[in-house]
């Protein structure tokens, strides 16, 4: 079922090389291009995976890609709103944000991890910040 939902066209984030060419038709120059699909569209991806870790890890990790699938198509759909430069920008803006939550949704349905923090990870990270505590500890301790 997994494999059937990675060959399906949902998550796939197909628009995002469509979207730089029909920003003239929402009246947006190059400047609002090059932002909102540049700088503010990497940040919009990262800011979408970053969300996936919200995602608790024992829910199905099917259902959670294609629920990130629904809201990638619901971003596609918010761009038919009407054809002025803040639904444009809005909603690139979301699209590219939900294509980050498709692919880090992806990521953890075909490595079968449900969020970034395994339990290795945890004792990784808990392991670092003791280092760093005592570290602090005994350079507080001497004159």
């Amino acid at each position: 079922m997994g494999s059937l939902l990675l060959l399906s066209p949902c998550a796939t984030g197909a628009a995002q090389s469509l979207l730089p060419a029909i920003a003239s038709h929402y009246g947006v120059g190059g400047a609002g291009v090059v932002w909102v699909n540049g700088i503010g569209g990497g940040a919009a991806l990262a800011l979408g995976a970053l969300c996936s870790t919200f995602v608790p890890g024992n829910w199905d990790r099917r259902l959670t890609y294609a629920a990130a699938g629904v809201t990638n198509a619901l971003a596609a759909i918010f761009l038919l709103a009407a054809n002025q430069p803040a639904v444009y920008l809005a909603g690139t803006a979301f699209y590219l944000a939900t294509e980050g939550l498709c692919a880090a949704r992806g990521v953890a349905l075909v490595h079968g991890q449900g969020t970034w923090m395994t339990d290795e990870t945890g004792r990784l990270v808990n392991a670092w910040a003791r280092r760093i505590k005592a570290r602090a500890t005994s350079l507080q301790s001497t004159p």
